[in-house]
């Protein structure tokens, strides 16, 4: 039970990461402008980024709103065959 729950957070934050990572390439934002948008240092997006530190859901709001974004997040029922997928990002108007 608690490896499956280590595996599920495990990932969620690679999900969530992938997500924000592509959000970056689909605007041709680098991590060096998002920190300077967020009033951070390079240094704690590549942490960020690289799972180092923990992505709250203020930081997740945070970089989403920075680059246009709003979140829409789905949960799933165990068991039910579906693709894996990543949090929903859409472009905000």
């Amino acid at each position: 039970m608690e490896n499956r729950r280590r595996l599920r957070q495990e990932g969620l934050i690679v999900d969530v990461t992938e997500a924000l990572s592509e959000m970056l390439e689909q605007e041709g934002i680098t991590k060096a402008e998002l920190a300077r948008r967020l009033g951070k240092t390079k240094a704690t997006m590549t942490d960020l980024f690289s799972g180092k530190t923990n992505l709250t859901l203020r930081t997740i709001a945070d970089v989403a709103d920075a680059l246009g974004f709003r979140w829409r997040i789905a949960f799933e029922r165990e068991g039910v065959d579906h693709k894996r997928r990543r949090p929903a990002v859409r472009k905000t108007a």
